[in-house]
């Protein structure tokens, strides 16, 4: 085949491509991801996102996508969390394989439970 005819043909393939499927996004980056999650050494619960955004290539207006999003939060205790510091994975799950994972990030930063924090959580609770 000719150079023009191979080029017509990738054309016509990229073109069906385009016209009948598209990128659609699962998570985003900006988004805060599942619940709060509470971890052993910091007071309050944190707030997760992904540190990117999620895509899955579906066919065109399909709306029954085939995939399950799956949070590995790592619940080893710890005495701060830095904002954007991992704290787990999020896992794209198609037909029961994994095809894309990304980290999980806190949303801000957790300082830790102090001692301080534990006596004014008594005193703030004791009641006569």
């Amino acid at each position: 085949k000719s150079s023009a005819e191979r080029f017509e043909h990738s054309t016509t393939l990229l073109n069906y491509g385009f016209n009948n499927y598209e990128n659609r996004k699962l998570i985003s980056s900006e988004n805060l991801v599942g619940d709060k999650y509470k971890v052993k050494g910091i007071k309050d619960e944190i707030e997760v996102r992904s540190d990117k955004d999620l895509y899955i290539l579906t066919k065109r207006g399909d709306k029954n996508v085939d995939a399950t999003i799956k949070i590995d939060f790592e619940t080893k205790k710890a005495k701060h969390i830095a904002e954007g510091e991992k704290v787990g994975t999020v896992y794209l799950i198609e037909n029961g394989i994994v095809t894309k994972e990304c980290d999980l990030i806190s949303a801000k930063e957790y300082k830790a439970y102090s001692y301080k924090d534990a006596i004014h959580d008594v005193i703030d609770n004791f009641r006569i």
